[in-house]
């Protein structure tokens, strides 16, 4: 199953209050996403090297998910906060250390999406449209994000 035909399908599907996922205010999708560093295997030296060097921008050349988003095959419309910290996969378990016997390249596999609704979605209630262009008043989506 597509992600595109997935997505339609659950857009139909109705919660309690009548509204599907999608037609909330605000939308988070979290949790282990299983997306990684699009390097080869012989690559992975080099990769704890960028590490290392806390070059972050240079792993996220080649995030699937990132990649993903930017075709417009995945998550159209989500955001996510901007990476400045070391991938998140895969350690020796009680460690800081990438783990050894699989030699599994490290990832930013756990990661955190979200989708704010704007003014021209239908019942959005934190943006404004000036000029035909939509704008989000963060202070607005922020509070409601803290009362949920």
């Amino acid at each position: 199953l597509s992600f595109k035909r997935a997505h339609r399908k659950h857009k139909k599907t109705s919660s309690i209050n009548g509204l599907s996922i999608l037609q909330h205010d605000i939308v988070y999708f979290c949790g282990d996403l299983n997306y990684r560093l699009e390097y080869d295997d012989n690559d992975r030296e080099m990769v704890i090297g960028l590490i290392e060097n806390k070059d972050w921008q240079q792993l996220l050349l080649k995030d699937q998910l990132l990649q993903q988003i930017e075709s417009g095959y995945a998550f159209a419309d989500y955001h996510e906060q901007k990476i400045n910290f070391q991938p998140t996969f895969k350690f020796e378990p009680g460690t800081n250390k990438y783990e050894q016997v699989k030699k599994r390249m490290p990832s930013y596999c756990d990661r955190i999406l979200w989708k704010i609704k704007k003014s021209n979605d239908k019942n959005g209630v934190y943006g404004s449209i000036d000029n035909d262009e939509s704008t989000i008043d963060e202070a607005k989506a922020k509070e409601k994000i803290i009362n949920c």
